[in-house]
Protein backbone atom coordinates (compact mmCIF):
# COMPACT_ATOMS: atom_id res chain seq x y z
CA UNK A 1 0.00 0.00 0.00
CA UNK A 2 1.78 3.37 -1.09
CA UNK A 3 0.95 6.65 1.11
CA UNK A 4 -0.53 9.33 -0.48
CA UNK A 5 1.83 11.61 -1.62
CA UNK A 6 0.52 14.70 1.36
CA UNK A 7 1.61 12.82 3.46
CA UNK A 8 4.93 11.82 2.08
CA UNK A 9 5.34 15.81 1.04
CA UNK A 10 4.53 16.50 4.96
CA UNK A 11 7.26 14.19 6.20
CA UNK A 12 9.99 15.53 3.64
CA UNK A 13 8.53 19.30 4.40
CA UNK A 14 9.10 18.65 8.53
CA UNK A 15 12.47 16.76 7.77
CA UNK A 16 13.28 20.07 6.36
CA UNK A 17 12.87 22.15 8.37
CA UNK A 18 13.95 20.13 11.53
CA UNK A 19 17.32 20.58 9.65
CA UNK A 20 16.65 24.28 9.17
CA UNK A 21 16.38 24.42 12.96
CA UNK A 22 19.02 22.17 13.99
CA UNK A 23 21.69 24.39 11.69
CA UNK A 24 20.21 27.81 14.39
CA UNK A 25 20.65 25.87 17.27
CA UNK A 26 22.92 23.23 16.86
CA UNK A 27 22.43 21.96 20.79
CA UNK A 28 18.82 21.22 19.72
CA UNK A 29 17.92 17.47 20.16
CA UNK A 30 21.61 15.60 19.27
CA UNK A 31 21.94 12.09 20.71
CA UNK A 32 25.27 11.32 22.69
CA UNK A 33 26.83 10.41 19.09
CA UNK A 34 26.35 14.30 18.29
CA UNK A 35 23.98 13.34 15.89
CA UNK A 36 20.81 14.85 15.04
CA UNK A 37 17.57 12.97 15.46
CA UNK A 38 15.39 14.76 12.97
CA UNK A 39 12.55 12.48 13.59
CA UNK A 40 12.34 13.83 17.44
CA UNK A 41 12.71 17.61 15.94
CA UNK A 42 10.08 17.06 13.39
CA UNK A 43 7.98 15.54 15.65
CA UNK A 44 8.26 18.27 18.72
CA UNK A 45 7.61 21.01 15.70
CA UNK A 46 3.96 19.17 14.61
CA UNK A 47 3.38 18.68 18.02
CA UNK A 48 3.98 23.10 18.64
CA UNK A 49 2.18 23.39 15.16
CA UNK A 50 -0.95 21.70 16.46
CA UNK A 51 -0.93 23.16 19.69
CA UNK A 52 -1.19 26.50 17.86
CA UNK A 53 -4.08 25.26 15.72
CA UNK A 54 -2.17 25.10 12.42
CA UNK A 55 -2.37 22.95 9.80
Amino acid sequence: MMLPNVVVGGGIVGLAVAKALQELDPGRDTESTGRVDYRKVATALADEVGARGGP
